[in-house]
């Protein structure tokens, strides 16, 4: 009995001093899947200060925390025993680029801008892209070209109020419509290389 006894106060006196004591508390905000200067932005959005109790972060809190960070697709955060916090971290992938406002902005798979990065000149240029519906236009036509040819042979997006007109590398203009972009693009590049022969 009194081995046991000695045995639990040892147990409470071991979890007291981890809990008052540094052992378990947060020595490194570990963000991961960004630039150095991107993941400094994201451990202020976190806000999690050194030191904090790694068991008292609260992981759902965190994420929508993390949430507004633009540009990002997936979180994910993971607990690293004794003492630091992971945040993984995936970023959206640029589709095309589009001029809103004035301004050069990144359009992700969603048609959604998420970045006002100047490096587009790889990028198709969309057009036209006045609204939302505009933008996810564009960018369904982005990826039905990327499906049918190799999406660097892409140069421009025009979107009007007939749908979506895409123009390659050469100079040829493909006009789509609205629907049934894949289809139309296939269609046309198999009358394209018939032509040819």
């Amino acid at each position: 009995f009194l081995l046991a006894a000695l045995c639990l106060a040892l147990v409470g006196w071991t979890a007291q001093l981890a809990a008052e004591g540094d052992l378990f508390r947060i020595q490194e905000l570990d963000v991961r899947g960004l630039p150095p200067d991107q993941a400094e932005i994201a451990k202020v959005y976190a806000g999690i200060p050194k030191g904090t109790p790694l068991y008292a972060v609260d992981v759902e809190a965190l994420r929508r925390r993390l949430q507004y960070l633009p540009g990002i697709t997936q979180i994910e955060i993971k607990r690293e025993l004794p003492n630091r916090l992971i945040i993984e971290l995936l970023p959206d992938e640029a589709r095309a680029a589009a001029l809103l406002n004035g301004r050069r902005v990144l359009l992700n798979r969603k048609g959604q801008a998420f970045s006002m990065d100047e490096k587009t000149q790889d990028l198709p240029i969309v057009i036209g892209g006045e609204t939302a519906g505009d933008l996810r236009l564009a960018v369904s036509a982005v990826n039905a070209f990327a499906a049918v040819r190799e999406p660097d042979e892409l140069a421009m997006v025009r979107v009007g109020p007939l749908g979506v007109s895409l123009w390659d590398r050469t100079g040829v203009e493909h006009r789509l419509g609205k629907r049934r972009l894949r289809e139309r693009l296939e269609r046309g590049t198999r009358v394209s290389e018939e032509a040819r022969r």
